[in-house]
Formats: structure tokens, sequence, C-alpha cells
């Protein structure tokens, strides 16, 4: 126990001056810590200044490419650093807007050769890739589509017409078959042929097929009896 004591009183100045440095250097980590908070919301107020600038560039710059592309999506953080200048990240603003600006030109003209609804796809395609060779893919894709579509409507328009063709021809060959083959009313009459004089007129000779009620052909062959015009069966 008294080596205890004695090591305890010992210790005591060590104790003390461990104490006072702890104060000391407490008064002096809260000033740091104080410093580098300042710090850091300089750096960061500093941080979104560049960006607003850097943002007020880009409006200018991009015009109507405005309409497929933002800010974020040309945003590099790398320009917010204090190693990246200003002017740097300004000249790499501009440099971006300006290709976007071409893109976009070339773009209107390249609508304006197609219809409205592949402009339409065809800016859409521009909007989510940001790529003019995207989009010059993509219109080769649409009129291979376009082409594609009229091939087979065509085919489909051939199958259709052969179809009712020969449905016509079905009809047609079905009413030939319901019709007798020879219609005595409209059946040709064969010129008259001389054969011999009688009483010094000539006698000819006319074939024809005639049609009637039985009623009707007897009196017209009573009418040939009573003419004395010799008939017989073709």
């Amino acid at each position: 126990a008294e080596k205890i004591t004695v090591k305890k009183q010992w210790m005591e100045p060590y104790t003390e001056f461990e104490q006072k440095v702890k104060v000391l250097l407490e008064m002096c980590d809260a000033p740091a810590r104080e410093i580098d908070e300042q710090i850091k919301v300089f750096e960061e107020r500093k941080k979104r200044e560049k960006r607003g600038t850097l943002e007020a560039v880009f409006r200018e710059k991009i015009g109507a490419a405005g309409e497929y592309v933002s800010f974020e999506d040309i945003f590099d953080p790398k320009w917010l650093n204090a190693t990246c200048a200003l002017e740097t990240a300004t000249e790499q603003v501009e440099e971006i807007c300006s290709r976007y600006v071409e893109d976009t030109l070339a773009l209107d003209e390249l609508c304006e050769t197609v219809d409205s609804s592949m402009a339409v796809s065809l800016k859409a395609r521009y909007r989510s890739t940001k790529s003019i060779a995207c989009v010059l893919q993509a219109k080769k894709d649409i009129e291979r589509e376009i082409a594609a579509r009229e091939e087979r409507r065509k085919a489909e328009e051939a199958r259709r017409m052969e179809a009712e063709r020969r449905g016509q021809e079905s009809i047609q060959d079905a009413v030939s078959a319901e019709q007798p083959k020879e219609n005595p009313a409209e059946a040709p009459v064969e010129m008259p042929k001389s054969v011999e004089q009688y009483d010094g007129e000539t006698k000819t000779v006319i074939r024809f097929q005639v049609k009637g009620t039985m009623e009707q052909l007897r009196a017209l062959q009573k009418f040939m009896q009573e003419n004395g015009i010799e008939y017989g069966a073709i």
C-alpha cells in the first residue's frame, strides 16, 4: 500500500501537467474545427457560384438544342474542382453546346425529308441517345420496316385479287353449267342455199331450230303443210 501511495505522489505533477495539456489542446482544436467548417462552407459556396456560371453559359449557348439536352446531361463534376479553372470549364461547356447545336440542325434537316410520323420517331431517338449516328441508323431501320410492310401488303393484295378472280370464275362456270349449251332462240340461222328450180322459181334450204309450245309447233307444221313447205328433222 505504501508503494502505491509513493507512486501516486510521484505521478501527481505529471497528471496535473497532462490535464493542462488536454485543456490547451481542446482550446486549439475548437478554433481549428471552426476554421475547417468555415473553409468547407466557403468552398461549397464557390462551387455553387461556379456551377451557376457554367449553367448560365450553357443556357446562352445551347439555343434550340435545349429541347434535347439539359445542363445535367453534360455536367462534369470535375469542373467544380479548385484545380479546374473557370475559363477551362467554360470552354468545355461551349464546345459541347456547339456540338449539340450542329446535331440539332442536322436533325431538323433530316426530319424535313421524311413524313411527320418518322420525324417524331427520329427526334425521340436523338433525345434518348444524343447521337446523330443512332438517328441515321434508326431511319434506315424504319425505312426497311416500311418497305417490308409494303411488300407484305402487296402480296396480300395479290392473293386477295387472285382469290376473287378464282371465285368469279367458279361462279361463271356454275352459271354456264346451269344454262343449256344451245339456245334455239339464239342459234344462228344457216344462210339459204339454192337447191332446184320449181315452176320457174328456185327452192332454197334454210336450217334452223324453233322453240315453242306443242300447240305452237302443231300450228307451224300445219302452216308448212298447207303452203307446200318441205321440212324435216336436223
